[in-house]
């Protein structure tokens, strides 16, 4: 089984930098953290016991090692494992300069074991629609302190986002960036709550029912103001089942209802759109603090 979660309480004994975005007290026990000589490179999600699904972006062929079942306990000697790397496997036409196919699979030298805190996700299928306002949440890991090999902890950062159609989202990459179809966005229309840079990899996660799915892999957000952009996981259905070995991971198929008002969407006057606000900025701070973290 994939994607269902337990409820974990935070002990937090000093104020951290993401407190502000977590809004829930459940963990993601198929997030992943992926580094290079001991420094944190990017995020991940588990699909299955020796597969990892990420951003083509984030990703070097000198990566060395994928940390799981990192969720911020007090003890971690139980619970997290470390994997290194068998396999790189991008999407072959994979675009850094347009994010177009921007996914790609890892494959672990050696399987997991499933336990409480490391569990696959499920991810969207084909045959899934995720209409304009669609409640959706991007998670993510955020380092709380200096990354200490064998010794990590991370908070888990979450903000509840709702999907912004492509249509609505292009308005805000006009003359930058085009949206493409296999791309969905998600975040408030005043740029209050999004992944705000830094966070390649991460995830944008849906419920359906009483199970959770990847519906999007973080890809690019230019600045806080506008929609973060994420791959669209339900277009590479079968380019994951032609890659992936083994265990296949599990496609859950998720329907909105009523009609996509994005298909009638049409850009208002920029000066219409939403400019940054308090919370832009306070986002834009915390990225300035995280991003040399990304760096190899």
């Amino acid at each position: 089984h994939c994607a269902w979660t337990l409820k974990v309480l935070y002990e937090l004994s000093q104020p951290y930098l993401c407190v502000l975005a977590v809004e829930s007290t459940e963990s993601w026990p198929w997030q992943v953290t992926i580094s290079h000589n001991g420094e944190f490179r990017c995020g991940g999600s588990l699909i299955t016991n020796q597969w990892v699904l990420t951003a083509a972006s984030c990703i070097s062929h000198n990566l060395t090692e994928v940390h799981l079942g990192c969720h911020n306990q007090s003890d971690l000697s139980s619970s997290k494992m470390s994997r290194t790397l068998e396999d790189i496997i991008c999407h072959p036409e994979f675009n850094n300069n347009t994010h177009e196919n921007d996914i790609c699979l890892l494959k672990l030298s050696v399987p997991v074991t499933f336990t409480d805190y490391i569990q696959p996700v499920c991810l969207a299928s084909a045959k899934s629609t995720f209409h304009s306002g669609t409640s959706s949440w991007i998670t993510d890991l955020c380092e709380n302190g200096k990354y200490i090999k064998y010794s990590l902890i991370f908070l888990e950062c979450t903000v509840n986002v709702p999907v912004v159609g492509n249509n609505e989202c292009q308005c805000y990459y006009e003359g930058d960036k085009v949206v493409m179809e296999n791309m969905i966005c998600a975040g408030l229309s005043a740029g209050e709550k999004d992944s705000c840079q830094g966070n390649l990899g991460g995830q944008l996660m849906t419920m359906d029912g009483f199970e959770w799915l990847q519906s999007g892999v973080v890809t690019f957000n230019d600045d806080c103001a506008r929609p973060a952009v994420f791959t669209r996981v339900s277009q590479y259905q079968n380019w994951i089942k032609d890659t992936v070995t083994g265990t296949q991971p599990n496609f859950v198929t998720f329907t909105s209802l009523g009609p996509d008002t994005d298909f009638y969407f049409t850009c208002p006057r920029s000066s219409t759109l939403p400019v940054p606000t308090a919370v832009t900025t306070f986002l834009t701070f915390l990225f300035l603090i995280l991003n040399p973290l990304n760096q190899s």
